[in-house]
């Protein structure tokens, strides 16, 4: 029994190994199984991966392709539009080269046409025109030479009104002039009552100001100065009228107002009042005998020597341009470039007409705390007592309140006080005569020889004065104050004369001429000949000059 039990124990036992290697068997089978799947989806994950490579590939190269063939059609169509474009110039530019030579022919002949037949016909004018140029030159040359030689040859100034020479300033006396000379006051008095007196005018106005917006609109509305100005300057035109040089033009006077610059508020204010045009800066009015123009210039502008002639007044407006937060009494840079601006002006006028005079009106806009403080040191700090073209000057606040009443005040000022400087004729008769005056006493000069007795010597010296008194009644002139007296015949004439005899015999007679006052004395030379030729120079000089010199204004 127990063989039996053991025997179905064993089978049991073998049972159960079988059906344990049945199922690892079925277990490693399984394996193999999931192995192999695993396997085949790896496979096929790595084929799926490597057709995905590929299309993406395939599609990067059909991108590359068409992007390749996209810039290759965008070259291809660029390279056209040059091609175009170049062409479109090239053949725009023969278009135009061609027009353009067809007009220009055609501009070119018609031009040169018109010059033609402006030649023709400006010819015989642009002579005329350039003739006068030359005489106006030459004129002012002449002008400038007489002024230096006057000055070298008559470095002092003396009083006019007795018929003693004035030849550095023949034509009129500056502001300052009159007062150096006779010592009658002092410059700061002057200045002192030329303040006071702007001010009084000022001050009598603001009394009658109307502040209402009527009065404020007149300050920029344009008036025409010239009517009231040729009233006042006529009779002074027709006072040397006969002796103005004539050149187939109307004789003008002129009113010039240097501004610093064009465009400064202050220029274009006067602009419009004074009603100037754009393209010139002036305005010319015509009357039946003479034209009157107002000018607007800067120091930079180019002038020319007739304008100059014709400056009879001047308004030099002192710029507004200034450190605004300081007073006018410490801007010493303004006032110096003021002066500078001043100088340069006077100095451009004299380089055509060194005898230029005029009055000047200085306008200034105020920026200050002490106006009649600024006011009086304005001439000092301007330097106007060493300004020989000024011939009087007044000061012009530029007040909005009073500036239309005291501009008409100094417009009829300076019309009442101007200066005419125009060029006067030249009186060939009067210069041929003044020829023979020299000669005859240049014929009969003195030259004494050693061992010669007084009487000879009188003799000699009295002809020489008969030559020039006999040819002196031929001259258009109230003669008679330049009749030169002969020497008296002296005691013991027959003996040798000495120098100190020369020395007695040319004081005295030098004595009696001085008391004609027409020339200053020259004594003191011990050679008689000497002192008799050099007085008679001083005659014809001083009687030239008389001849010549122009009215005094």
């Amino acid at each position: 029994m127990e063989l039996k039990t053991q025997q179905a124990e064993i089978e049991k036992r073998k049972a159960l190994l079988r059906e344990n290697k049945e199922r690892q068997r079925l277990e490693m089978e399984q394996k193999q199984r999931d192995l192999a799947q695993q396997i085949q989806i790896a496979e096929q994950a790595a084929t799926e991966e490597r057709e995905r490579l590929e299309r993406q590939r395939l599609e990067n190269e059909e991108r590359a392709r068409r992007e390749r063939e996209i810039r290759e059609a965008e070259l291809a169509r660029q390279r056209r539009a040059v091609i175009i474009s170049q062409a479109k110039k090239r053949y725009m530019t023969q278009l135009v080269a061609s027009v353009l030579e067809e007009v220009t022919n055609k501009t070119v002949k018609e031009f040169h046409r018109k010059n033609c037949i402006a030649k023709r016909y400006a010819s015989p004018w642009l002579r005329r025109v350039r003739q006068r140029i030359a005489v106006r030159h030459r004129k002012a040359d002449e002008r400038i030479q007489v002024c230096k030689f006057s000055q070298c040859f008559y470095p002092g100034n003396q009083d006019n009104s007795n018929g003693n020479m004035d030849i550095d300033h023949p034509l009129t006396t500056t502001w300052c002039s009159s007062l150096l000379k006779h010592k009658t006051s002092s410059i700061d008095s002057m200045i002192h009552d030329k303040v006071m007196l702007s001010l009084h005018l000022e001050s009598s106005i603001l009394a009658s100001y109307n502040t209402t917006e009527s009065s404020r609109h007149d300050i920029w509305q344009s008036m025409d100065y010239a009517d009231s100005i040729y009233p006042m300057i006529r009779s002074k035109w027709d006072r040397i009228r006969t002796r103005m040089i004539e050149d187939g033009r109307q004789p003008g006077w002129q009113l010039w107002i240097n501004v610093a610059d064009h465009s400064l508020s202050s220029s274009h204010w006067f602009k419009t009042k004074f009603g100037l045009n754009d393209i010139f800066s002036r305005r010319v009015k015509y009357f039946s005998d003479c034209k009157i123009t107002v000018r607007s210039i800067t120091n930079d502008d180019s002038i020319y020597g007739k304008a100059v002639d014709e400056i009879g007044a001047v308004i030099f407006s002192l710029s507004e341009l200034r450190h605004r937060d300081s007073d006018d009494l410490d801007a010493t840079d303004h006032w110096n470039e003021e002066k500078k601006r001043l100088q340069g002006f006077a100095a451009s006028l004299k380089r055509y007409n060194p005898q230029l005079k005029a009055p000047f009106l200085f306008t200034y806009w105020p920026n200050t705390k002490s106006l009649k403080e600024t006011i009086m040191k304005i001439p000092k700090l301007l330097d106007l007592a060493g300004a020989d073209v000024i011939s009087d000057f007044h000061i012009l606040v530029m007040n909005p309140a009073t500036i239309n009443e005291r501009l008409d005040q100094e417009i009829h000022w300076l019309s009442s006080n101007t200066v005419i400087n125009q060029p006067l004729k030249t009186n060939h008769v009067i210069t041929s005569k003044i020829r023979a005056l020299t000669f005859a006493v240049e014929k009969t000069s003195c030259n004494f020889r050693v061992g010669i007795t007084i009487e000879e010597a009188i003799h000699s010296v009295n002809k020489q004065i008969e030559a020039y008194n006999n040819t002196l009644v031929e001259i258009p002139l109230n003669w008679k104050p330049f009749v030169i007296p002969s020497i008296p015949e002296q005691s013991m004439g027959n003996r040798e004369a000495t120098r100190g005899d020369f020395f007695v015999l040319g004081n005295a007679w030098l004595d009696i001429v001085s008391k004609k006052g027409i020339v200053k004395s020259i004594g003191g030379a011990e050679d008689l000949g000497a002192v008799v030729d050099g007085t008679l120079k001083q005659y014809l000089y001083e009687l030239e000059r008389r001849l010549k010199r122009p009215l005094l204004w």
